[in-house]
């Protein structure tokens, strides 16, 4: 747990931004039948190819915003639980002992809200204003997740936006 697990994540959404205005520009510049026959290119139903990457782009980016929670929150409540084995230490050892087992059974289900709230915000303190960024990313994702309802608006959330809020938090977890 020495290192940040977002980087390759970034790394992968770069990439595939390049990808994507490659794709825009080879368009102008080639016969689209050639590449789109070289790239094994899917359009349905000849759609403007211009379009189709551009509404994928859009997606794309929708999914490297859960990527990023997702592997955000899996750092988070493996941080907790490596810092939780500390209990371990507490005399007597029964004490200690039960108390890490709980938190380590009990951990997966701890609502990321009150991770957040509960735990992490004075961690962060003097960069509390973080969590409630953190939120902001949560609520995207979990709007992505669970269908983008149209009846419930969501505060969209760029890769950029969700990249720097999670790393900063990392960034200060790792260095604690």
């Amino acid at each position: 747990m020495k290192s940040n697990p977002l980087l390759p994540i970034w790394s992968a959404y770069l990439t595939s931004e390049g990808c994507f205005k490659m794709a825009k520009v080879a368009l102008k510049h080639q016969d689209n039948a050639i590449f789109l026959s070289a790239a094994n290119f899917y359009v349905p139903n000849q759609t403007d190819t211009t379009q189709l990457i551009d509404r994928s782009r859009k997606e794309t980016k929708d999914l490297f915003v859960v990527d990023l929670w997702a592997t955000f929150e899996r750092f988070v409540r493996d941080y907790l639980q490596d810092k939780a084995s500390k209990l371990q230490q507490i005399y007597p050892a029964t004490v200690g002992g039960s108390m890490y087992l709980y938190v380590e059974e009990e951990i997966e289900f701890w609502k990321p809200e009150d991770i957040l709230e509960k735990i992490l915000k004075s961690t962060l303190s003097p960069s509390s204003y973080l969590v409630g960024q953190a939120k902001q990313i949560l609520q995207y994702r979990n709007w992505i997740a669970h269908g983008k309802n149209p009846q419930k608006n969501a505060t969209r959330i760029t890769p950029e936006f969700a990249h720097k809020v999670l790393d900063e938090i990392v960034t200060i977890l790792l260095a604690n």
